[in-house]
């Protein structure tokens, strides 16, 4: 591989990392508009671990 298309691995990775996180905020938000309050107490704990794990790979990536 050159150089170039790791670069360009790279960045379509971070890309797709950062379009899973924008996601899951979204679905945060709407679960924390919910009512439910047993749905909420179940579902937020779930995507903020999917959240804090895309971010630690995105941390990992070199910049």
């Amino acid at each position: 591989m050159t150089a170039m298309s790791l670069d360009l691995n790279l960045i379509r990775q971070r890309h797709d990392l950062m379009v899973q996180v924008g996601t899951l905020e979204l679905a945060l938000d709407a679960i924390q508009q919910r009512k439910a309050e047993d749905e909420r107490a179940r579902l937020i704990p779930q995507i903020q671990a999917r959240m804090q794990r895309l971010n630690d790979t995105l941390a990992q990536l070199p910049a």
